[in-house]
């Protein structure tokens, strides 16, 4: 506990001067103001600090007046009285500013730490608000690419579709004609064979034994076979002919 320099005491303090005793005891031996400085009369005096001492130091209602010193107390032999109950008062008083101040050092330093704080919050809030905005506009520029490859490949699979249905037509087309021109050349070849045949059996002799005849009509199937190989054509339409 913090207690009051010399100084607060000596204000806090009520004086009464008093004279100097005299060296010679002409006068019975007694000061002649020792009845003004007994504590009757000192404790009858209005001072200051008497007044001061009577009112409470935090501004409420009156304070019971304290009853008078006892007649047989005697002053200090220095000349002053001091006030126990103000000297408390401001011992309390002085101890409360202490502990208010060291209160509010505290909260001085906790203040400056939370600035502080705010401050370095503040300053990495604007590297990432920096670092957001670099962010969304890479992450635009990327949209911007991907929606231009979008359409490109949009574009380019349209080009192969239709580039696909056009050599589809064609190869239909192509494939149709050659089968057309095929079926007429088989029918044509067909008929061809059927001639040939029809041409060597009426060469033949008519007593020709059936051998002959069957050696003729090989002949003509060999023949026949290759060129089934070369345009698939079916042997069974030309031996059924043959026969016929």
């Amino acid at each position: 506990m913090r207690r009051p320099s010399g100084g607060a005491t000596a204000e806090m303090t009520e004086v009464s001067l008093h004279d100097e005793e005299p060296d010679d005891a002409a006068d019975g031996g007694r000061p002649p103001d020792l009845e003004a400085s007994s504590p009757a009369a000192t404790d009858g005096a209005c001072s200051p600090l008497s007044e001061l001492s009577d009112e409470p130091m935090g501004g409420g209602g009156p304070v019971e007046e304290r009853a008078p010193p006892t007649a047989g107390r005697r002053p200090p032999p220095n000349g002053l009285r001091v006030d126990v109950e103000a000297e408390a008062r401001l011992f309390n008083l002085t101890d409360k500013v202490a502990s208010l101040t060291d209160e509010n050092r505290a909260l001085q330093d906790k203040l400056k730490r939370a600035q502080d704080e705010s401050a370095r919050l503040s300053a990495e809030n604007g590297k990432e608000r920096a670092h957001i905005e670099t962010l969304e506009q890479q992450l635009s520029s990327l949209r911007a690419q991907l929606d231009g490859q979008r359409e490109e490949a949009a574009e380019a699979a349209r080009r192969q579709q239709e580039a696909a249905r056009a050599l589809e037509l064609d190869l239909t087309g192509r494939l149709s004609r050659s089968r057309a021109q095929f079926e007429a050349a088989c029918r044509d070849k067909d008929k061809m064979v059927l001639r040939y045949a029809q041409s060597e059996k009426s060469t033949m002799c008519p007593s020709c034994s059936r051998e002959t005849l069957w050696d003729v009509t090989e002949k003509v199937l060999d023949v026949y076979g290759q060129e089934q190989q070369l345009f698939s054509v079916p042997v069974g339409s030309v031996s059924s002919a043959v026969y016929s």
